[in-house]
């Protein structure tokens, strides 16, 4: 398989941009579900670089890109299933506050 044939550096590098590519995409798509359409505005890109602010460091001090190269099973489940809950935690904290805000705002 090719991407298993990459050398280390290069599978983060591959899995990091993959990360960042679905963070932007899961906040389009979740402002479509909300909204009805993609408000192509300024507000998507605060909520975006803030989700790949989050992910990224989230996902690579727990051991996430470590472990899925390395084992399957149990062990990269739970880690797996960590990563995604704390930035999933961070991310909706922050997305409560900043919708508070702008409600306070007007």
């Amino acid at each position: 398989m090719f991407f298993l044939d990459l050398p280390k550096n290069e599978k983060l590098i591959f899995s990091i941009l993959i990360d960042v590519f679905l963070c932007i995409t899961t906040v389009w798509i979740s402002f479509y579900l909300r909204v009805g359409y993609f408000p192509f505005s300024k507000l998507l890109i605060l909520p975006s670089i803030a989700s790949i602010v989050f992910a990224i460091p989230v996902f690579y001090f727990s051991g996430l890109y470590r472990t899925i190269f390395r084992y399957s099973g149990w062990p990269a489940l739970l880690t797996v299933s960590k990563s995604i809950f704390i930035y999933g935690l961070l991310f909706s904290l922050l997305i409560t506050f900043l919708v508070l805000k702008i409600f306070q705002e007007l």
